[in-house]
Protein backbone atom coordinates (compact mmCIF):
# COMPACT_ATOMS: atom_id res chain seq x y z
CA UNK A 1 0.00 0.00 0.00
CA UNK A 2 1.44 3.58 -1.14
CA UNK A 3 0.02 6.39 0.30
CA UNK A 4 -3.67 5.19 1.43
CA UNK A 5 -3.95 3.36 -2.03
CA UNK A 6 -4.14 -0.24 -2.91
CA UNK A 7 -1.87 -1.66 -6.29
CA UNK A 8 -4.15 -4.73 -7.22
CA UNK A 9 -4.04 -5.20 -10.75
CA UNK A 10 -0.78 -4.50 -12.10
CA UNK A 11 -0.42 -4.78 -16.01
CA UNK A 12 1.82 -3.45 -19.07
CA UNK A 13 -1.47 -2.34 -20.56
CA UNK A 14 -1.43 0.36 -18.09
CA UNK A 15 0.98 2.21 -19.27
CA UNK A 16 -0.10 2.77 -22.88
CA UNK A 17 -1.66 6.62 -22.90
CA UNK A 18 -4.94 7.00 -24.26
CA UNK A 19 -6.23 10.13 -25.38
CA UNK A 20 -9.25 11.35 -23.56
CA UNK A 21 -12.62 10.96 -25.40
CA UNK A 22 -14.60 14.22 -25.72
CA UNK A 23 -18.19 14.38 -26.84
CA UNK A 24 -18.90 16.24 -29.50
CA UNK A 25 -21.20 19.07 -28.73
CA UNK A 26 -24.52 19.76 -30.76
CA UNK A 27 -25.31 22.67 -33.61
CA UNK A 28 -25.36 25.78 -31.74
CA UNK A 29 -29.22 26.78 -32.34
CA UNK A 30 -30.70 29.12 -34.84
CA UNK A 31 -33.96 31.12 -34.85
CA UNK A 32 -35.53 30.78 -38.16
CA UNK A 33 -37.15 33.90 -37.61
CA UNK A 34 -33.55 35.90 -37.50
CA UNK A 35 -33.42 37.24 -40.99
CA UNK A 36 -37.35 38.58 -40.25
CA UNK A 37 -36.17 40.30 -37.45
CA UNK A 38 -33.23 41.84 -38.93
CA UNK A 39 -35.95 43.15 -41.86
CA UNK A 40 -38.35 45.02 -39.36
CA UNK A 41 -34.93 46.43 -37.55
CA UNK A 42 -34.04 47.85 -40.58
CA UNK A 43 -37.86 49.67 -41.87
CA UNK A 44 -38.25 50.65 -37.88
CA UNK A 45 -35.04 52.54 -37.53
CA UNK A 46 -35.18 55.50 -35.18
CA UNK A 47 -34.42 58.75 -36.39
CA UNK A 48 -31.06 59.23 -34.46
CA UNK A 49 -29.82 55.69 -34.94
CA UNK A 50 -27.43 56.50 -37.80
CA UNK A 51 -27.16 60.52 -38.29
CA UNK A 52 -27.04 61.15 -34.76
CA UNK A 53 -29.54 63.51 -32.40
CA UNK A 54 -32.01 65.90 -34.13
CA UNK A 55 -30.45 69.26 -34.85
CA UNK A 56 -32.45 71.84 -32.20
CA UNK A 57 -31.73 75.44 -32.37
CA UNK A 58 -30.07 76.87 -29.40
CA UNK A 59 -31.59 79.21 -27.52
CA UNK A 60 -29.63 83.20 -27.05
CA UNK A 61 -27.03 83.44 -24.32
CA UNK A 62 -29.66 86.06 -23.08
CA UNK A 63 -32.74 83.46 -22.50
CA UNK A 64 -30.49 81.21 -20.43
CA UNK A 65 -31.98 78.70 -18.49
CA UNK A 66 -32.87 80.09 -14.61
CA UNK A 67 -32.53 77.87 -11.01
CA UNK A 68 -36.35 76.21 -10.60
CA UNK A 69 -37.60 77.22 -14.02
CA UNK A 70 -38.50 73.90 -14.84
CA UNK A 71 -40.69 72.95 -11.46
CA UNK A 72 -44.29 72.26 -11.79
CA UNK A 73 -46.07 75.46 -10.09
CA UNK A 74 -48.84 75.07 -7.94
CA UNK A 75 -52.20 77.09 -8.56
CA UNK A 76 -53.09 80.28 -6.37
CA UNK A 77 -54.85 79.33 -3.18
CA UNK A 78 -58.26 79.45 -3.05
CA UNK A 79 -60.55 79.75 0.23
CA UNK A 80 -62.33 76.13 0.85
CA UNK A 81 -66.38 75.85 1.90
CA UNK A 82 -67.89 72.99 3.01
CA UNK A 83 -70.67 72.68 0.41
CA UNK A 84 -72.93 72.11 3.63
CA UNK A 85 -71.60 75.04 5.32
CA UNK A 86 -75.16 77.03 4.79
CA UNK A 87 -77.27 73.98 6.41
CA UNK A 88 -74.64 73.33 9.26
CA UNK A 89 -75.38 74.88 13.02
CA UNK A 90 -74.26 78.08 14.39
CA UNK A 91 -70.35 77.85 16.16
CA UNK A 92 -70.14 77.10 19.85
CA UNK A 93 -69.72 80.66 21.57
CA UNK A 94 -66.06 81.32 22.66
CA UNK A 95 -64.94 80.65 26.44
CA UNK A 96 -64.93 84.35 26.34
CA UNK A 97 -67.87 85.97 24.66
CA UNK A 98 -70.61 87.07 27.12
CA UNK A 99 -73.87 85.67 26.69
CA UNK A 100 -77.02 87.57 25.31
CA UNK A 101 -78.64 89.37 28.46
CA UNK A 102 -82.04 89.80 29.06
CA UNK A 103 -83.55 86.74 26.70
CA UNK A 104 -86.00 85.21 28.42
CA UNK A 105 -88.78 82.41 27.55
CA UNK A 106 -92.46 81.79 29.43
CA UNK A 107 -92.22 78.45 28.02
CA UNK A 108 -92.71 75.50 31.00
CA UNK A 109 -90.27 73.02 29.77
CA UNK A 110 -91.07 70.00 32.67
CA UNK A 111 -94.52 70.29 31.40
CA UNK A 112 -94.70 70.17 28.24
CA UNK A 113 -92.20 67.41 28.27
CA UNK A 114 -94.09 65.73 30.60
CA UNK A 115 -97.29 65.95 28.32
CA UNK A 116 -94.99 64.76 24.88
CA UNK A 117 -94.03 61.35 26.87
CA UNK A 118 -97.55 60.74 27.76
CA UNK A 119 -99.31 61.35 24.57
CA UNK A 120 -96.51 59.43 22.98
CA UNK A 121 -96.77 55.93 22.10
CA UNK A 122 -94.63 53.42 23.55
CA UNK A 123 -91.49 51.55 21.70
CA UNK A 124 -92.40 47.71 21.10
CA UNK A 125 -90.05 45.49 23.18
CA UNK A 126 -87.81 43.70 20.81
CA UNK A 127 -87.32 40.06 21.84
CA UNK A 128 -83.68 39.71 23.12
CA UNK A 129 -81.65 36.61 24.57
CA UNK A 130 -79.13 36.85 28.02
CA UNK A 131 -75.90 34.26 27.18
CA UNK A 132 -74.30 35.39 30.30
CA UNK A 133 -74.66 35.75 33.80
CA UNK A 134 -73.21 39.37 33.21
CA UNK A 135 -76.29 39.93 31.91
CA UNK A 136 -75.15 40.22 27.92
CA UNK A 137 -77.84 40.79 25.56
CA UNK A 138 -78.56 40.01 22.22
CA UNK A 139 -81.39 39.84 19.19
CA UNK A 140 -83.37 36.84 19.75
CA UNK A 141 -83.79 36.63 15.67
CA UNK A 142 -80.26 36.52 15.32
CA UNK A 143 -79.50 33.43 17.61
CA UNK A 144 -81.44 30.68 16.18
CA UNK A 145 -83.33 30.15 19.40
CA UNK A 146 -86.44 30.89 18.27
CA UNK A 147 -87.89 28.81 15.42
CA UNK A 148 -89.00 31.07 12.02
CA UNK A 149 -92.49 29.39 11.47
CA UNK A 150 -93.48 30.97 14.91
CA UNK A 151 -93.06 35.24 13.59
CA UNK A 152 -95.34 34.08 10.43
CA UNK A 153 -98.13 35.97 9.85
CA UNK A 154 -101.51 33.68 9.62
Amino acid sequence: MIAGRKITDESIYGLIYEPEVVPQKPARYKSMYSSNVKEEKKQHKSEHATMGQAKVPLLSPEKFLAKHSKEFKLPAKKQFNYPDQDTCRPLVPMIDDKPVMGLKSNKNFITTNAVENITSIPKKAVPKVVDTRGGDTHPLDASGLAPKYVKKKL
